[in-house]
């Protein structure tokens, strides 16, 4: 019997929040779902702005936070992590794995996890697999991205490896809005950020070639250091 996939996309698969793009959803998806996940998506790139321009103004930056927010694309998206009794936990004890180990490429993630368990950050000490509970039915979760970390931090921030690990007795359904610098943006560290006892770690880049390398060279912790690192 051929193995299921580890995840599949649910309609609609995305929502363009931006344009009027309507071709990102799926054909068929019922009118009172469109309008519905149009919603959820909108309230969900709503927030992750808003959380985009108190990282911004928590450093300092509170007058550059429009500008910052103003040239970000949001990506929406529904995943269905199926629960395969056929995939059990590996030999040395690790569950069996929907999502692999990876970073984002987005600025921020916004993430539902619809209060199924699976989400999993990796520890800086030793490396370590650390799951990450939902506090209740209505909380979000909330993700840097390596772009995050270069673009206002330079360093100050980390954007954490994780994974999603499946093996429960429900299928993992979650949504989120991936906040992303547009693809012609060039990402740097403002000077306000890059001191003498701070030097600037990251090359400025064009965040379409980092996408490209990040797709080409993989999904580790260290894509970024190898693609800008100074």
């Amino acid at each position: 019997m051929a193995a299921s996939p580890s995840s599949t996309l649910v309609s609609p698969p995305r929502v363009d929040l931006d344009g009027e793009d309507t071709s990102t959803l799926v054909r068929g998806t019922p009118e009172w779902l469109r309008e519905t996940l149009t919603s959820t998506a909108g309230e969900m790139a709503r927030l992750a702005r808003v959380i985009l321009a108190m990282v911004v103004d928590g450093y300092g930056l509170s007058h550059r936070s429009d500008e910052i927010v103003a040239a970000t694309d949001t990506n929406f998206r529904m995943l269905r992590y199926h629960n395969d009794n056929t995939r059990t936990s590996s030999s040395d004890g690790q569950p069996a794995v929907g999502l692999a180990a990876h970073v984002d490429g987005s600025y921020l993630t916004v993430l539902f996890q619809n209060d199924v368990d699976g989400f999993e950050m990796r520890t800086g000490d030793g490396g370590e697999w650390a799951r990450v509970h939902s506090p209740g039915p209505d909380s979000l979760l909330v993700v840097a991205g390596q772009p995050l970390v270069v673009s206002w931090s330079n360093g100050r921030l980390h954007a954490p490896v994780h994974r999603v690990a499946v093996g429960g007795r429900e299928d993992r359904l979650s949504c989120g809005v991936f906040l992303l610098p547009r693809r012609n943006l060039v990402v740097d560290a403002p000077p306000e950020l890059v001191t003498v006892d701070a030097p600037r770690r990251f090359r400025p880049f064009e965040y379409s070639d980092y996408l490209r390398f990040k797709h080409a060279g993989g999904n580790g912790e260290d894509v970024l250091d190898r693609f800008a690192g100074i």
